[in-house]
């Protein structure tokens, strides 16, 4: 999980909602200098799962996760229904638009 909230709010949601247990790596404002959409938050959490950009993918619902994304050199699914509307998700071209989170699911397989 990689996002600009601090560190507070974002375990208190986590947990509020049960879903903590999902997350091994957890970046928040609170450990980086620069958020998205610079890249760092997306590096870091790479780093820390030893996964290589060639085999990664960012899920975001705003135009600077596909522009953090595309930064820090991965593919990016945006998922409709956040932050930004459609229109304005397709302007920043991402690799891939799915209408939920479900349907991560179908791209990782």
């Amino acid at each position: 999980l990689v996002t600009n909230d601090g560190s507070k709010p974002t375990h208190y949601a986590l947990k509020r909602f049960n879903i903590s247990e999902y997350f091994s790596v957890i970046v928040t404002r609170d450990d980086v200098e620069r958020l998205k959409p610079r890249p760092d938050g997306i590096v870091k959490a790479l780093n820390a799962l030893q996964v290589p950009t060639s085999q990664a993918i960012f899920i975001g619902d705003s135009y600077i996760d596909i522009i953090a994304a595309k930064e820090a050199g991965i593919k990016v699914a945006a998922v409709i229904g956040g932050a930004h509307s459609h229109d304005k998700l397709n302007e920043f071209s991402p690799h891939y638009v799915i209408q939920s989170l479900t349907d991560v699911l179908k791209l990782i397989s």
